[in-house]
């Protein structure tokens, strides 16, 4: 006799009267302004500080639904932001942190923005929602900064393990957690031609962080300190900056080169990188920034002498659907009809000449660590570098043209925890 499998017949979801949604628990939700603890006026260049609510029982802030707002006014003529993340590219760093503890350290935030719009965002969404909340353009329209007009802006402030959090963030911690927003230069966010901008041309007035708060009944969050035994854990993703530079290479010539990460880390799951001229502050004709190839033709993550993936990824004008499909596969769209602003008449650009955003470059690539497929935050699958040696290996050809003053842009993307512990030393603490 053969044991048989039958599927119970079911009905469907339709005449399901017993699946009722849950009353959620007493709680209230309201927006807040956080402003700037150091002041309400300032130059680009400068450093702004927010100090978020601390020891408040019951309340959350949610990270996901935060912005950095700002007005900013221009005493020059009329400048243009030719940066395909807008004003997103006003800060160079982003930093968190908690009784001296650092949470959060992003150099160059505005290089990683930039990468990640070009691989997350759409031409209809820059020239639309985008445009309207922090700047951002289509592939020929920039948007303009208008002599003393004051602008105002909303920044969406992502790709960091502050907003990667899926959770409600908790803001009673015995210490305060401070975000301090180093602003970038004025050269490195307008264009202007034949004027070189300076810093002190640009006013920045009253910063705010504008977010949404939730703050529970007392019986609602002692139900929620007891589900957890007092201890919040959130996990996140996040990213670790370092660079490097591409020697010159006359035309014909091929370099191989080895550029040491330093990753330490107990999860790397992706090593994100770019190619930027360093164009110099003469040259204020250029759009910034601009990203190229620098002739890359081959390219790799070494862990301890052993290459990731294990066949070297190979680059070029004819080939183009290697690095493309990795870096694809490593955001977990590769599956997917999707829209980005991967542009084929400039992603391969092997030097941009940069005098109009048509001709930018947006070239960027991504080299997935992960040893599976999971839905988000179900898996931690990246790969252990902590005691390891970690570079990326690259090779480049110069074709037709000489490859000068290349700087590499390195992102290392990793799974961290924040914890805060109510039985211990109620301030947060970080491990990666």
């Amino acid at each position: 006799m053969y044991n048989t499998l039958i599927m119970a017949e079911t009905l469907t979801h339709l005449l399901n009267y017993n699946d009722k949604p849950l009353r959620a628990m007493s709680s209230r939700q309201y927006t807040s302004k956080i402003p700037a603890s150091n002041g309400h006026e300032f130059t680009l260049g400068s450093e702004i500080i927010f100090n978020l609510p601390a020891n408040e029982l019951g309340k959350f802030l949610d990270f996901q639904h935060t912005t950095f707002d700002f007005e900013i006014e221009n005493d020059l003529s009329a400048v243009t932001i030719p940066n395909r993340s807008g004003m997103n590219f006003c800060i160079k760093r982003l930093v968190c942190q908690c009784a001296g503890a650092t949470l959060v350290e992003i150099d160059n935030w505005n290089q990683l923005n930039d990468m990640m719009m070009t691989l997350q965002s759409t031409s209809d969404y820059a020239g639309n929602v985008g445009k309207l909340l922090n700047g951002t353009h289509e592939k020929e329209s920039n948007v303009t900064l208008e002599k003393d007009v004051k602008q105002s802006f909303s920044l969406n402030l992502n790709f960091n393990g502050l907003a990667n959090i899926n959770q409600y963030f908790p803001l009673f911690s015995r210490s305060s957690v401070q975000i301090r927003l180093l602003l970038d230069d004025a050269k490195n966010i307008f264009q202007r031609a034949n004027t070189e901008l300076v810093n002190s041309n640009f006013t920045l007035r009253d910063p705010v962080l504008r977010t949404k708060t939730i703050e529970l009944s007392s019986s609602a969050f002692d139900a929620v300190v007891k589900s957890c035994d007092g201890r919040f854990d959130l996990t996140t993703t996040d990213y670790r900056y370092t660079s490097d530079s591409v020697p010159n290479i006359a035309d014909g010539n091929v370099l191989t080169l080895n550029t040491n990460l330093g990753f330490a880390f107990s999860s790397l799951n992706a090593v994100m990188f770019s190619f930027r001229q360093n164009i110099g502050t003469a040259d204020v004709a250029k759009y910034k920034p601009m990203r190229g190839t620098a002739g890359l033709t081959e390219c790799c993550v070494v862990i301890n002498g052993e290459i990731v993936p294990n066949r070297k990824i190979q680059v070029s004008p004819q080939n183009s659907g290697e690095i493309v499909a990795e870096t694809l596969s490593s955001l977990g769209v590769l599956g997917h009809v999707v829209e980005n602003r991967l542009d084929e008449s400039t992603y391969l650009v092997q030097t941009p000449t940069a005098s109009s955003s048509v001709n930018n470059g947006s070239f960027v690539g991504i080299i997935d660590m992960t040893s599976m497929r999971s839905e988000a935050n179900r898996i931690i699958a990246g790969v252990s570098t902590i005691g390891s040696q970690v570079a990326l290996e690259h090779t480049h050809t110069a074709v037709g043209a000489n490859v000068e003053n290349f700087i590499v842009d390195v992102y290392g993307i990793y799974t961290s925890m924040l914890s805060l512990d109510l039985r211990g030393s109620q301030n947060f603490v970080m491990s990666q």
